[in-house]
C-alpha cells in the first residue's frame, strides 16, 4: 500500500491538474459537464444514480456512499482524442489530464453511515478555431487567419455524507465550492508585411457555493431507486478583459458579474440479479435561462442526458483465478446539450466499456474507455467524433468495523 499511496502523489505534483474536454462545442457556457467522475461509472456511460458500486465513490447521488464497505482514495486520470471536421477538412486534437481527487470514509457499515470529501473536475473547456480572415481598410485588403482558443472550466471542491436511518432508505447531501478559470483568447496574424497581429484575451476567475441532496430507495432486495436533486448554485466571475497589437500598448479592463448556475435533477433505477447489475438514468438542467459567455448565434435550452449500463461483478473469493476476478462494465449513453448554435441542437450518442483489476488486497484498477460523436457538418457547423480515455487507481481498507451491542 505504501507503494501506490507514493506513485499517486507523484501523479498529483507531476500531472497538470485537470483534462481539458476535448471539445470545440465546450467554448459556450461553462463548457463541457461532468455528471460522474471516475472509470467505474464512465465504463457505464455515466450511469451512477442508483446504480451500486462498493469500491466506488459517486458524485451523481450522495446516498449512495451508504453502500460502500470500506474507506477509500481515489485517483483519476483521462485522455481525450477528437476527429473534429466540418465540410471541407479534418482535424485530430487530444489532451489529457488528472480528473479529480476523491476520499471517503466508511465510519458505520451497519447505519451506512459515511463521509466524503475531495475535488473533481465539474466542467470542462478545451477548443481550438482556426479560420480566414479579410480585412479592407484605406483601399487596401489584408488577408490572413483568426485563431480561436478557449480552456479551463469549473472545479468542484466538496464535503458530504450518508445515512441509512433503516435499510430500505439512505439519504445523503452534500456542500460544494464552484472554482476555477476560464481563458479565451482570439489572435489575428495578416499575411502582409505592412500589417500588425492583434489579438483579445478574456480570464474569468470562478467562485461560488451549492449543494446537493440524494436518496436512494430499495423497496425489495437488490431492486433500488434513486434521486438527487441540486438547487440553483451562485457563480461570481471576475473578468480581466485585455486588448493588444503590435502597434499598441496592450489595454486592460476589468469587471465582476454574478449568475445563477441551474438546478440539477437525476433519477435512476438498479437491479441486481447473480453476478449483474442493470441500471438506467436521467439527468436534466434547464440552462434557457442562462446569462454567462453567450453568443449572438447561440441560444441556451435544456440539458439532459439519458444512460444505461451493465456491470458484471468480478468473483471476489481468494480462490478465483485471471480473469473471473474481473469486473466488466458496458454503457450507452444519448446527451441533448444545453446549446443550439445557429438554431442546431447539438446532440451525442456514445458507447463505452471498462473493467476492474483487483490489484492487491482492496486496491483497484478501473480503465474505462468512450466512443462517440456529437455535432454536424450541416449549417456551417463541425462533427467530432471522439474516443476517451478514463483510468482511476484506488486504495482501500476497513477503518471501523461494526460491533454487536450487548445490554445486560
Amino acid at each position: 500500500m505504501k507503494k501506490i499511496i507514493t506513485l499517486i502523489v507523484f501523479i498529483v505534483l507531476s500531472t497538470p491538474l485537470f483534462s481539458q474536454g476535448g471539445s470545440n462545442y465546450s467554448i459556450f457556457g461553462v463548457g463541457e459537464l461532468n455528471h460522474v467522475n471516475g472509470a467505474k461509472y464512465d465504463a457505464l456511460g455515466g450511469t451512477s444514480v442508483a446504480f451500486p458500486h462498493s469500491t466506488g465513490i459517486n458524485l451523481s447521488n450522495p446516498a449512495m456512499w451508504s453502500e460502500n464497505t470500506d474507506t477509500r482514495i481515489q485517483l483519476g486520470y483521462k485522455f481525450n482524442q477528437s476527429l473534429v471536421s466540418n465540410s471541407n477538412q479534418d482535424l485530430y486534437q487530444n489532451n489529457g489530464g488528472l480528473d479529480g481527487l476523491l476520499t471517503l470514509f466508511n465510519l458505520d457499515t451497519a447505519m451506512g453511515a459515511s463521509v466524503s470529501m475531495g475535488f473533481y473536475s465539474y466542467t470542462n473547456i478545451n477548443s481550438l478555431i482556426s479560420t480566414p480572415v479579410t480585412v479592407t481598410a484605406n483601399g487596401e485588403t489584408l488577408s490572413g487567419v483568426t485563431i480561436y482558443e478557449a480552456s479551463g472550466g469549473i472545479t468542484r471542491v466538496y464535503f458530504g455524507f450518508s445515512i441509512k436511518p433503516i435499510d430500505m432508505l439512505a439519504i445523503g447531501a452534500q456542500i460544494f465550492g464552484n472554482t476555477g478559470l476560464i481563458q479565451n483568447s482570439a489572435q489575428s496574424v495578416f499575411n502582409e508585411a505592412n500589417s500588425f497581429a492583434t489579438y483579445t484575451e478574456a480570464k474569468d476567475g470562478l467562485g461560488g457555493t451549492g449543494f446537493r441532496f440524494g436518496l436512494m430507495l430499495e423497496p425489495i432486495n437488490n431492486l433500488r431507486f434513486g434521486a438527487y436533486f441540486e438547487p440553483s448554485s451562485s457563480l461570481s466571475v471576475d473578468n480581466e478583459l485585455t486588448f493588444g497589437s503590435g502597434l499598441i500598448d496592450d489595454t486592460t479592463f476589468t469587471s465582476n458579474a454574478n449568475y445563477d448556475l441551474p438546478s440539477n435533477l437525476g433519477l435512476g433505477v438498479s437491479y441486481e440479479t447473480g453476478k449483474f447489475i442493470f441500471g438506467l438514468d436521467f439527468n436534466t438542467s434547464d440552462y434557457s435561462s442562462f446569462q454567462y459567455n453567450k453568443y449572438d448565434n447561440v441560444q441556451y435550452s435544456t440539458y439532459n442526458s439519458y444512460s444505461l449500463g451493465i456491470h458484471r461483478v468480478g468473483n471476489n473469493s481468494p480462490n478465483a483465478k485471471g480473469l473471473d476476478s474481473w469486473g466488466y462494465s458496458l454503457g450507452a449513453n444519448i446527451k441533448n446539450h444545453y446549446f443550439q448554435v445557429n438554431g442546431v441542437a447539438i446532440d451525442e450518442f456514445s458507447g463505452s466499456f471498462g473493467f476492474t483489476i483487483p490489484i492487491r488486497g482492496t486496491a483497484e484498477l478501473d480503465a474505462a474507455i468512450s466512443f462517440g460523436q456529437r455535432g454536424t457538418t450541416d449549417s456551417g457547423l463541425i462533427k467530432e467524433s471522439f474516443g476517451r480515455l478514463s483510468v482511476n487507481i484506488s486504495i482501500g481498507d476497513t477503518w471501523f468495523q461494526p460491533f454487536n451491542r450487548s445490554y445486560e
